[in-house]
């Protein structure tokens, strides 16, 4: 718990100021993670607080990757007044389902 609560200050200290260099802004960060085959995983839900759908892109940065050049990113669409979950692991690794990645993740609203 004390480490979720500590990577969730970092993402939104992230999130309201500080960025990272190159030329892509952010509207919401998940900072440094790893994920280790099936027993470690990340998730984070999108909620849209609005009255139109919205699609959101998630693109994942592994360490060395620079902030324009993403290893890969995916649309989720986000239905009005809804909460989407993401599953990192399903996310970045459907195929397989047990992988080892790490990495941070910058999500944008498209629409």
């Amino acid at each position: 718990m004390k480490r979720f609560v500590m990577a969730l200050a970092l993402a939104l200290l992230l999130a309201s100021g500080a960025t990272a260099e190159g030329p892509v802004e952010f509207d919401f960060v998940i900072p440094y993670f790893t994920i280790d085959g099936w027993e470690e995983n990340t998730l984070f839900s999108l909620v849209n607080a609005s009255d139109e759908a919205a699609v959101v892109r998630a693109s994942f940065f592994g360490v060395e990757d620079i902030p324009a050049a993403p290893s890969g990113s995916a649309l989720f669409s986000v239905e009005p007044w809804a909460t989407t979950s993401v599953s990192l692991r399903d996310f970045l690794c459907p195929d397989y389902g047990s992988c080892t990645l790490e990495g941070w993740i910058g999500i944008e609203q498209l629409s």
